[in-house]
């Protein structure tokens, strides 16, 4: 069985976005392009790294590499 969700958010407050990155299966992804056309192509991991990791804490290093990598990687079946 394949199951697929997605969360489109216009309108998110800091404590909503702590408690879902914070969710064993919240992935880290970017839909920006490397190609400079937008922030998110650049901005996203170093601002989780930054961040949410070493100014706040809401991750350890280690989770949020693993969001960004092997967890990602995992809900796409690579």
């Amino acid at each position: 069985e394949n199951i697929s969700e997605s969360i489109i958010a216009e309108s998110m407050t800091q404590d909503d976005i702590i408690q879902l990155i914070k969710w064993d299966y919240t992935n880290i992804c970017t839909d920006g392009g490397s190609d400079g056309g937008h922030p998110r192509g650049f901005g996203t991991y170093p601002r989780v790294l930054g961040k949410y990791v070493r100014e706040n804490g809401w991750l350890n290093l280690e989770e949020a590499i693993n969001k960004m990598t092997g967890l990602a990687a995992q809900n796409m079946s690579l």
